[in-house]
């Protein structure tokens, strides 16, 4: 969506982009905070506005009327820089900072999630919704200690996401991204779990990424 894309994936906006890197250097809870005010004061004055064409979207596509998917359509951009937010944190946060912020993170289904470590070839499939970054770091680095961790995806990945991916080195998440762009990486991939790598898989995302 338009706010992940120009405050993360694509920096065109220089001053959102430098706030959300400055937000990403804070403390989970303090960096949540402080963005939940900030985006209600940027709704209120005008800085921060719903995209009319993504509210009409909602609105056809839900068959609710154009003020709700609004609202609908507002909330989408807050949790998208949210999102953008929480990957920037993987990156510009010091590594007893990521730790700091995972003891924020709760993990529910103990049960469900030791089985799943005791076993050689496992698969995380989610959805590609909220802000999960820290939370898979903290279910990586609590219950995959020492694995190879693959996550899947159909296009390059950006520079932010690889210093994402350093900092958890640092941390002791080994995680690499797998780009399914041509047919034999389906056979580089099995191979990778039968011999005990972590899969991650966001099985909503579209193809293009």
């Amino acid at each position: 969506s338009a706010p992940l894309h120009l405050a993360a994936r694509e920096p065109q906006n220089v001053s959102a982009r430098r706030t959300l890197e400055h937000l990403s250097r804070l403390p989970l809870r303090v960096r949540r905070s402080l963005l939940l005010v900030g985006f209600h004061i940027g709704r209120r004055f005008g800085y921060l506005a719903a995209s009319p064409a993504e509210a009409l979207r909602i609105s056809v596509a839900l068959h609710i009327p154009l003020k709700n998917a609004l609202k609908i359509a507002g909330e989408a951009m807050f949790h998208d820089l949210m999102f953008a937010v929480e990957w920037l944190a993987l990156k510009n946060r010091t590594p007893a900072g990521l730790f700091r912020d995972a003891r924020a993170v709760r993990i529910t289904d103990h049960e469900i999630v030791q089985w799943a470590s005791e076993q050689k070839a496992v698969i995380l499939a989610t959805l590609h919704m909220a802000s999960y970054a820290t939370s898979l770091a903290k279910l990586l680095y609590a219950h995959f200690p020492g694995r190879q961790v693959v996550i899947v995806r159909s296009k390059s990945i950006t520079e932010d996401e690889r210093q994402a991916l350093a900092k958890l080195a640092m941390i002791g998440v080994q995680a690499e991204y797998l780009f399914l762009d041509r047919p034999e990486t389906f056979l580089d991939l099995v191979r990778l779990v039968k011999r005990g790598a972590v899969l991650v898989t966001l099985v909503d995302l579209p193809h293009e990424y």
